[in-house]
């Protein structure tokens, strides 16, 4: 075999050996994202309700706004506090 194609065949394994380690860098990515992913869905970050004083009551056909300490619906645009 000439050196020529001795390196030839050595370029070829370098390619295989980092198409190799380009794919198994992808999957390393994927598995990250994907791990990421079911920790937001295990613990999801809940925001920050601030009280209002006010809280909506629904009934059968409507609802309306009445005064609760606890409240932290937000009165819509038009309503008096």
């Amino acid at each position: 075999m000439s050196a020529s194609a001795t390196a030839t065949e050595l370029y070829r394994q370098i390619n295989d050996v980092q198409l190799h380690l380009t794919a198994a860098q992808n999957g390393l990515i994927a598995v990250r994202a994907r791990l990421a992913a079911l920790d937001i869905l295990d613990n999801p970050k809940q925001p920050e309700r601030h009280r209002t004083g006010w809280r909506f009551v629904r009934g059968t056909h409507s609802g309306s706004y009445i005064r609760d300490p606890e409240g932290t619906d937000r009165l819509p645009a038009g309503h008096q506090q």
